[in-house]
């Protein structure tokens, strides 16, 4: 069993480390203030646990927690504004992933059989979230839009508003064996 838990703060003028140079060569100040960095993940825990007869059968749990990462909060247009960069905080993570296995021997061919089940819990993790809200579920544009009446000349609101990339995989479980001589 291992379990790796880490605290940290990330803090400097820019997380991305030409800021300042193109700041200069576009004639603006560069950023002169601590912000938080791109990466500035307050706390992470990480747990793996593997039990078992490793050459004939086995278990393994694999877990993961973060608090949110920075993101640039905006008004309901997208608009920055006077926003301070990475001002507001992603919601927390969670995964959680698990593996089975059963090796035997069949006809001289070891044979391993397995299951495998990624994000367990099913959890709806959020790694982009809309900058007026801080969530990948919804945001005030969307809202803005109904009320205006907006036109769905392409897409429908749901759709344009939707964004299923801003969340992580859910749950998967696989079933399955490989063949392979002794």
């Amino acid at each position: 069993r291992v379990l790796f838990r880490s605290f940290q703060i990330a803090k400097g003028n820019a997380s991305d480390a030409q800021a300042a140079f193109r700041a200069l060569q576009g004639d603006q100040e560069p950023e002169v203030r601590f912000l938080r960095l791109d990466w500035d993940q307050r706390y992470s825990l990480n747990v793996t646990a593997t039990v078992g007869d490793l050459s004939k059968w086995g278990a393994s749990l694999n877990g993961q927690f973060g608090t949110g990462l920075p993101y640039t909060p905006s008004d309901d247009q997208g608009n920055l504004g006077t926003a301070v960069p990475n001002s507001g905080t992603k919601p927390a993570t969670l995964l959680l992933d698990l593996k089975l296995y059963r090796n035997l021997f069949l006809f001289g061919q070891k044979v391993n059989f397995y299951i495998k089940a990624n994000n367990v819990l099913d959890a709806l993790n959020q790694y982009t979230v809309n900058g007026d809200t801080g969530s990948a579920k919804y945001t005030l544009a969307e809202n803005r839009a109904r009320a205006n009446n907006a036109l769905e000349s392409i897409n429908t609101l749901d759709a344009y508003f939707n964004h299923p990339t801003w969340f992580g995989e859910p749950r998967r479980v696989t079933i399955g064996f490989s063949v392979g001589s002794n």
